[in-house]
């Protein structure tokens, strides 16, 4: 159903299971991986309910269309009950300029992975960059848009940062609380 819906409706379902998954179990804390619009949603969902933000340690997009993508402006705009939302993803669509201006600064931790060979989103537009978000950049080559998504190099490098990020969020809980 995710194509039949607005961008921002997706974004409140993320963060409603975010907030009810944190709420019923013992962690602390979730990493999210999200592929190509999932992390446009993931970013939105923080900026509509900053109440999940120190809930979210780590937010891995891949292939996301941060900046939006030319492919947008093709014959997906026009497709029935998609059309909306593939609207959504062009460049400097109001959508994405509130997403990039409602940004706050905050404890999670942003991985942009990208390619330079993604046909969907080019490198350019799947780099997340905001002046409030330290993000890590990580580029590939050779690899298209849903390539990303099932590529050994790629699942190897998403695992190397939740573990990485998994160690700094005990660092920070353990002089937070202990």
């Amino acid at each position: 159903h995710t194509f039949s819906r607005r961008l921002n409706d997706c974004a409140d379902i993320v963060a409603e299971h975010i907030w009810e998954f944190v709420g019923s179990s013992a962690v602390p804390a979730v990493h999210v991986v999200a592929h190509s619009i999932g992390g446009l949603v993931l970013r939105a969902a923080i900026n509509r309910h900053p109440e999940i933000q120190d809930y979210v340690a780590t937010g891995v997009t891949i292939g996301s269309p941060h900046r939006g993508t030319p492919w947008a402006y093709g014959p997906g705009s026009r497709a029935p009950f998609v059309g909306h939302l593939v609207t959504e993803l062009r460049p400097n669509s109001a959508t994405l300029n509130e997403i990039h201006d409602q940004t706050a600064a905050g404890t999670t931790r942003w991985v942009s992975m990208y390619s330079l060979s993604d046909e969907i989103v080019p490198m350019y537009y799947g780099q997340l960059e905001h002046p409030l978000l330290n993000t890590d950049q990580v580029e590939y080559r050779g690899l298209g848009h849903y390539g990303l998504m099932y590529h050994p190099a790629v699942i190897g490098s998403v695992l190397t940062k939740l573990a990485d990020s998994d160690a700094e969020f005990a660092r920070v809980w353990d002089a937070e609380f202990n």
